[in-house]
């Protein structure tokens, strides 16, 4: 796994958390992942390219195309019991050797990415989903 240290400058951050208050919600958290993602790979090459679609992050950078799966957590760690991912598709992309970054500490100024792969860094566990539903009134 590498790990890399990353630092948001103070108005890019204050942007983020204007966009995605802290409302609890995960989709926020995700939402802060994939700009801060990209935010990274920009300070990498300031002329990378982003799509973004059924995958989380494509960057196109120096003539090469790679996808990404970008999971954040507000946690200064991993939080591998937090980790998770939903769609079969994501699942076989993974698989398949796409890699996986997990931003953690969001909502902070220094953050970490982790780059994992499949087989190396981790693995998957199937478990199934349920999903509510409200009872409908006679």
């Amino acid at each position: 796994m590498k790990s890399v240290s990353f630092e948001i400058p103070t108005e890019q951050l204050n942007k983020l958390l204007e966009m995605y208050p802290n409302k609890g919600k995960n989709s926020d958290v995700g939402n802060i992942a994939v700009m801060v993602a990209e935010l990274y790979f920009k300070s990498l090459d300031p002329d990378s390219i982003f799509t973004r679609g059924s995958i989380d992050l494509q960057v196109t950078s120096k003539g090469r195309t790679e996808n990404y799966e970008i999971k954040g957590t507000e946690d200064a760690d991993i939080a591998w019991a937090k980790l998770k991912v939903s769609s079969r598709q994501c699942y076989d992309e993974l698989v398949a050797g796409m890699i996986l970054i997990r931003v953690t500490n969001i909502r902070n100024a220094k953050v970490i990415l982790h780059f994992m792969k499949y087989g190396e860094d981790f693995t998957m566990v199937e478990e199934p989903r349920w999903s509510i539903k409200k009872v409908s009134n006679k």
